[in-house]
């Protein structure tokens, strides 16, 4: 019954919501990564060039920086008619389809530096919109299901994924690949609509300038901490000075509370605040690394497109969405910190399983089985991090401080995930496999001590589930 119940809440209306949200998410993030890497190597490119390509989506580990714009600034007309997070939403969404757009008319082997440039523009506009979205997504969802909803958008982020995946590599062999770069294009149509569409209450609204509220006593309570004399100077200095010099102190106090403050917010809350970045960092790192390859290693031993999408893709996301739903099941029954340590240790048999796989050559029923065990297992490790990271978060700095951690998870793991190519070519696959699997091993150690300490004893377990909230 209560498993029955636990299932049962991704059929509401918020969690539903969340979903389509992150249909919108996944349907570009081939563009970048496999999807480019197939077209690249078509065109003849090194492993070590087009690992280094990862670096186009830099601007998604970057998102922090604006982060704090997203979250104070408001758009004339369009936040008062649509809401602040929607009307963000729509604006990146049109600049992502107009540069996905540009790419599509590019050739690699003429248009190098123009698809770096476009490459950069597209990966801004997929962060920003992911920074609307998370903020929705933990803003909308109650805390206790924030497991839930994690897995919710995880799992309609993987069916983007798979359509602009498997769905672009079948295209491809059909239609080349300038055309599956028109048609995602298009299809970001798809992300206007589920923020359209979106149920957008009058609360929502009060949550915004409630925070809106907050944010101006802070500014407020961190002048009052001000020596006497020091307040006395700011504020005469501040009567006596030009126009412009009064715009000028406003912007930095402006920029104090959204940037400075929610880092503050941060280490003051968690005494071990460096260990948990620490650990923030380390623990996809394996994943990174072994996933900027795989579509290559799948090309390199001998599977062709069609078959790479069959079992890869299609038969991948699949796997992917049902380890996404039992990652919400896990983390309500173990809590979110055992999650992440069952499923880290249980991930470094993937890397040998990749290993078997590279010794075996192109052997499909291995494959199969190799992508099914890989694919759960990322699904429910994933779902279990994003909740850990919505975890961290305080109500009141929301964006700022989800766009930080996961920036923080992302920019190391994708520069190092850009070498992945060169060592692929020096240390021959099975090597790298082995490499790809001790890399989670620091990991779990800076887990074990997390857990030893509490330092986020809040996420032993998630909050039990309100009556009230189940419809």
């Amino acid at each position: 019954m209560k498993l029955n119940k636990a299932f049962r809440v991704y059929c509401t209306p918020r969690l539903l919501s969340v979903f389509f949200l992150g249909i919108s998410c996944g349907l570009p993030i081939s563009l970048l990564a496999g999807s480019l890497s197939y077209w690249l190597l078509e065109c003849g490119l090194a492993l070590s060039t087009i690992g280094a390509f990862n670096l186009l989506r830099t601007p998604m580990s970057l998102k922090f920086l604006w982060a704090p714009l997203v979250d104070r600034i408001r758009i004339p007309y369009l936040s008062r008619k649509l809401g602040k997070r929607r009307a963000w939403g729509l604006l990146f969404q049109a600049g992502m389809m107009a540069s996905i757009f540009g790419l599509s008319v590019l050739s690699p082997e003429k248009d190098a530096v123009l698809l770096r440039v476009l490459g950069v523009i597209t990966a801004f506009f997929i962060a920003s919109q992911d920074i609307v979205v998370d903020a929705l997504r933990i803003e909308t969802v109650p805390k206790e299901y924030q497991g839930q909803g994690a897995a919710s958008y995880q799992m309609g982020y993987r069916l983007g994924m798979l359509v602009s995946s498997a769905g672009g590599l079948w295209l491809a062999s059909a239609f080349g690949w300038n055309m599956v770069y028109f048609l995602i294009g298009l299809a970001g149509i798809i992300g206007m609509m589920a923020l359209l569409l979106m149920p957008f209450s009058v609360e929502d609204e009060e949550k915004e300038s409630l925070e809106t509220k907050r944010q101006n006593e802070m500014a407020v309570s961190s002048l009052k901490s001000l020596t006497e004399k020091e307040e006395g100077a700011f504020v005469s200095s501040t009567k006596e000075a030009a126009p412009e010099k009064k715009k000028r102190s406003a912007f930095l106090l402006d920029l104090k509370v959204m940037v400075i403050n929610p880092f503050k917010d941060f280490v003051a809350r968690y005494p071990y605040w460096f260990v948990i970045l620490l650990f923030v960092v380390t623990y996809k790192l394996s994943n990174a690394m072994l996933g900027n390859m795989a579509g290559m290693f799948y090309r390199k031993i001998g599977f062709d497109y069609l078959q790479i999408a069959g079992t890869s893709n299609l038969w991948g996301t699949a796997a992917t969405i049902l380890g996404t739903v039992l990652g919400g099941v896990l983390v309500m029954r173990k809590g979110v910190m055992k999650t992440l340590m069952i499923l880290g240790f249980v991930e470094i048999l993937t890397s040998v399983g990749f290993m078997i796989q590279a010794l075996l050559g192109a052997n499909i029923y291995f494959l199969a089985v190799l992508i099914a065990f890989d694919n759960i297992v990322g699904g429910m490790g994933t779902t279990a991090f994003v909740a850990y990271l919505s975890g961290l978060c305080s109500p009141l700095y929301v964006t700022t401080q989800y766009a930080l951690l996961s920036s923080i998870m992302t920019l190391p793991k994708d520069f190092l995930a850009s070498f992945s190519g060169y060592f692929a070519e020096q240390m021959g696959w099975p090597a790298f496999f082995l490499m790809t699997g001790a890399l989670m091993l620091p990991s779990l150690g800076i887990l074990y001590f997390l857990m030893k300490k509490k330092a986020s004893a809040l996420f032993e377990g998630m909050l039990p589930v309100r009556k009230s909230e189940e419809g």
